[in-house]
């Protein structure tokens, strides 16, 4: 899906920049920040900006209320077997 985001100039020259520099495209930081954004446990609440791209007025921006229960942990991988390396990955044989 196409979407077209207005953003601040200097909010965009940063964003720019850092996906460069972490050679990435400026569609996938959005994308993966966004996603990170609303993900459960994440209740920061924005705040507005009077001088955002098309920002008329302040409005009131709700606040959400604190998850019912915290997000999981994240569990460490297991570790991978000692014969195993990167890229090495046998093929089965066809018969």
């Amino acid at each position: 899906m196409a979407t077209t985001l207005r953003l601040a100039p200097d909010l965009e020259s940063r964003a720019k920049s850092h996906a460069a520099s972490i050679g990435v495209s400026l569609n996938a930081l959005v994308s993966v920040a966004l996603d990170a954004y609303l993900r459960p446990g994440h209740n920061a609440p924005i705040e507005p900006r009077n001088n955002a791209p098309g920002a008329d007025h302040a409005a009131p921006v709700p606040t959400l209320p604190p998850p019912a229960h915290p997000a999981p942990t994240p569990q460490p991988s297991p570790p991978a077997p000692a014969n195993w390396r990167p890229g090495k990955a046998k093929k089965k044989a066809r018969r």
